[in-house]
């Protein structure tokens, strides 16, 4: 069960990495509020397309969102003979830091990225696929750094405020 084709048009038309098949997460600009697009199509023309929640096709839909902000996704859900396959748009904004993979290869394991940087007085908390799609990200008045898992599953970082550090605070992506 899967897409042939996943189209994505927005203000800023940031849609990354470029479609395939095989890939499940994607990053748009769909975090600003502003309405975008979204043409998919299935391999199965039988297929029922849902996005988030809501029955929107069989084989192909064509649907129109707005209102979401950074920390919302987009879920599309391929269902047909009790089998289904699900793919995700992660929206971003406009000013959300680019973060470009200048080389990937197969040698790479599927884990993630944990990075926390810093643009003007914004600090962005971000777990990142190999892609550089962010899975979890969040938006940090300030400047953070040191963003980590520990052992227990559990996230921190350090938000550096104007009096030096602050005690890390806990997250959970």
């Amino acid at each position: 069960m899967t897409l042939s084709d996943l189209t994505v048009d927005s203000v800023d038309n940031i849609f990354y990495p470029p479609f395939s098949p095989d890939t499940r997460h994607y990053a748009a600009s769909c975090g600003d509020g502003e309405s975008f697009s979204v043409q998919l199509a299935s391999l199965n023309p039988e297929a029922q397309i849902h996005v988030n929640d809501s029955m929107s096709g069989t084989g192909a839909a064509s649907i129109s969102l707005d209102g979401l902000t950074s920390e919302n996704d987009v879920v599309i859900e391929l269902t047909s003979a009790g089998y289904s396959e699900k793919y995700y748009i992660h929206c971003i904004t406009s000013e959300f830091p680019l973060v470009e993979i200048t080389t990937k290869t197969e040698d790479v394991d599927d884990g993630v990225m944990i990075i926390s940087p810093n643009s003007g007085d914004k600090g962005y908390l971000l777990i990142l696929d190999n892609n550089g799609v962010a899975l979890f990200r969040r938006v940090i008045d300030g400047t953070v750094t040191d963003f980590k898992r520990h052992s227990d599953g559990r996230y921190s970082y350090a938000l550096r405020g104007a009096l030096g550090m602050n005690s890390g605070n806990g997250i959970t992506p």
